[in-house]
C-alpha cells in the first residue's frame, strides 16, 4: 500500500497517518528499507518463522517486531504493491492506547539489545 501501485481505499485520515508515521519511525530506528513494515499481510518461509519464535509481542506491535527480527537473521524482503480496503462492517481490534503502548515497549526492547 505504501509503494508504487499500491492503494488505499476508505481509510480514515488519522489511521493512515499514524500508519505513515510510525513505518517511517521503525525505518529510522531499524534501517530497514522495506516501506509497509506494520502489514500483518506477509508470506513467511519456514526458516524465517523459526527465526521470529521468540517474539513476545501480543498485539500489533508484532508486525513490525517481526520484520526486526527477521532482518537481523539476514533474511530479505520482496515487497508486493496490494489495495488497502478498509473494512466497513465490523469493528477493529486495534485499540489506540494499546496499540501506541505496544510499539513503545517494543521499540524499547529492541533498542536495549
Amino acid at each position: 500500500r505504501y509503494i508504487s501501485g499500491g492503494r488505499i481505499i476508505g481509510m480514515p485520515l488519522w489511521k493512515n497517518l499514524a500508519s505513515r508515521i510510525m513505518n517511517k519511525f521503525i525505518n529510522l530506528f531499524s534501517g530497514i528499507s522495506i516501506a509497509y513494515k506494520t502489514s500483518g499481510f506477509r508470506i513467511y518461509t519456514a526458516p524465517v518463522i523459526r527465526s521470529i519464535l521468540t517474539i513476545t509481542a501480543i498485539n500489533f506491535e508484532f508486525y513490525p517486531q517481526s520484520v526486526i527480527h527477521a532482518h537481523a537473521a539476514g533474511f530479505s524482503f520482496v515487497e508486493t504493491p496490494i489495495t488497502f480496503k478498509f473494512r466497513v462492517n465490523g469493528k477493529s481490534k486495534m485499540y489506540k492506547l494499546q496499540t501506541i503502548r505496544g510499539y513503545l515497549r517494543m521499540l524499547a526492547q529492541e533498542a536495549s539489545k
